[in-house]
């Protein structure tokens, strides 16, 4: 079923991307002269990425809340999960929870740093 709405979600990406295009080719280029103006970055959005970073990461921790991971661990983070468990059947979602936070407090900073500039 997963695999299923990632297909449909790609698709719909794909058909939302064909639609911009045409619309952007169609548009008036004085129109899309002043819309791209207003488009460009003013930053280089590193505070955006920190904090999508740590939607992400908030959202493992959660998943690690109500599912904890069970030893054995193999892959090559083995030695991450392994050290992270030794804290208890919790203690991945502890450390995805601390990075979480490091992240937001990154993107925090980053933000604050932009709005002095």
């Amino acid at each position: 079923m997963a695999v299923l709405l990632t297909i449909i979600a790609l698709v719909l990406l794909l058909v939302f991307i064909a639609w911009d295009r045409r619309h952007l080719a169609k548009s008036v280029p004085s129109e899309r002269s002043g819309s791209q103006a207003s488009l460009a970055p003013k930053s280089d959005g590193r505070a955006l990425g920190y904090t999508g970073i740590a939607l992400m990461v908030a959202v493992m921790a959660a998943k690690e809340f109500a599912y904890p991971g069970r030893p054995p661990f193999t892959g090559r983070w083995a030695f991450v999960y392994e050290f992270a468990h030794s804290f208890g059947p919790y203690g991945l979602a502890i450390y995805w929870s601390l990075l979480a936070a490091a992240f937001t407090l990154a993107g925090l900073i980053s933000w604050r740093r932009k709005g002095r500039t």
